[in-house]
């Protein structure tokens, strides 16, 4: 099944699969919207678009997943012909970890271990590097973790 143009910008969309209350993620704000449409349709796959948030994905998608999205990034650097500086800036602002940030917005922490956060145990859809985090964000979460 294709991936319509339209959710493959979801990400940036409010009401995107992520959620109303929630972002893409910190190292997105700074993608270029067209750069990121060329970097998907050089995926050649129905994947999912990318984004930071990934916490309801499982350790096997994820990895391959961000392989499939890093392969994507290599073969647009090769269809643009980018050598050089202009390849290596490409390359390091547009591949991706597989480390997710914590689910606390207030918070910067970002995982050092695939999948080392601690789900919610309801919805089990968003990610918290500590249970301080989880309580200060909970009277936010508790309206999309009943909706999920």
């Amino acid at each position: 099944r294709a991936i319509k143009l339209e959710q493959m910008l979801q990400p940036w969309q409010g009401d995107g699969p992520l959620g109303p209350s929630s972002h893409h993620g910190p190292r997105m704000d700074n993608w270029d919207r067209q750069v990121y449409r060329d970097i998907f349709a050089c995926s050649n796959t129905h994947m999912a678009p990318w984004t930071d948030k990934h916490w309801s994905m499982t350790k096997p998608q994820l990895l391959a997943i961000t392989d499939l999205w890093n392969r994507a990034v290599r073969k647009y650097c090769k269809e643009m012909a980018l050598e050089g500086t202009t390849r290596k800036d490409v390359l390091s602002k547009y591949q991706v970890t597989p480390f997710a940030p914590c689910g606390n917005p207030g918070c910067k922490i970002t995982e050092t271990k695939v999948k080392q956060f601690a789900s919610c145990g309801r919805c089990k859809s968003i990610a918290y590097c500590s249970i301080d985090c989880q309580t200060q964000h909970r009277r936010i979460h508790k309206k999309d973790c009943k909706a999920i």
